[in-house]
């Protein structure tokens, strides 16, 4: 007897690492085969195969254990990538910022702030609407109905995620203002980063604006 409790618990060890590593059907395999070397080499007649209670209790016992911790360890593989995505996310938003604050004033902002983000979060597309020129400004090739969705976000002043095309529509916002849209194409950050990296958009535009009127408010003075 007590050589048929270790022989289920090495099984079962088999089980569990299988389902930890390998997944839930590989687990289902060996335990199948661990039920079935279980009834032939332990339980009495040994070196036959007997339809007994205790081959279908062992059975039961790896399927349920490889059902639960299969489950067990996709959940904490899915909590683990969500984690290294959002960590990444955040390192990127970081470059961003940082670049942002080095852009030059002197030329279209639009197309500056699309053409760092299309590079930092390697997008397929980044397309960005300001309220105050009427301009919409791109950088890569975005989907057709880029454009209209983009708007829409900026006039509803709410965020929508396309998952057909892996698209954010985001409202920029400065402070509780809507002063454009902004459209991520070719991704699947989180709400949180696209709302993020929207809002620094906004301080970007608003940054730009502010030095380009200075530099208008110096010439005006030395004309003067």
């Amino acid at each position: 007897w007590s050589s048929d409790v270790c022989s289920s618990d090495l099984y079962l060890v088999f089980v569990v690492l299988t389902a930890m590593y390998g997944g839930f059907w590989q687990a289902t395999l060996i335990s199948v085969v661990a039920a079935s070397c279980l009834n032939y080499f332990f339980v009495p007649p040994i070196f036959s195969f007997v339809n007994s209670a205790e081959n279908w209790v062992a059975l039961g016992a790896f399927e349920f254990t490889a059902l639960v911790i299969s489950r067990l360890s996709l959940r904490a593989q899915l909590r683990a990538n969500e984690a290294i995505a959002g960590q990444r996310d955040m390192e990127r938003l970081y470059q961003t910022s940082r670049r942002i604050l080095l852009l030059d004033s002197s030329g279209e902002p639009g197309n500056l702030i699309t053409a760092l983000i299309q590079e930092i979060f390697a997008l397929q597309a980044v397309q960005l609407f300001e309220d105050r020129s009427g301009k919409t400004y791109h950088s890569g090739e975005c989907p057709t109905e880029t454009g209209h969705r983009t708007r829409d976000a900026y006039l509803l002043g709410q965020n929508a995620y396309d998952a057909e095309t892996k698209s954010w529509y985001c409202v920029i916002r400065v402070g509780t203002r809507p002063v454009g849209g902004l459209a991520l194409s070719g991704t699947e950050m989180t709400k949180l980063a696209a709302t993020a990296l929207a809002s620094l958009t906004g301080i970007a535009l608003e940054r730009v604006r502010a030095l380009q009127e200075e530099y208008r408010a110096q010439a005006a003075r030395q004309t003067e």
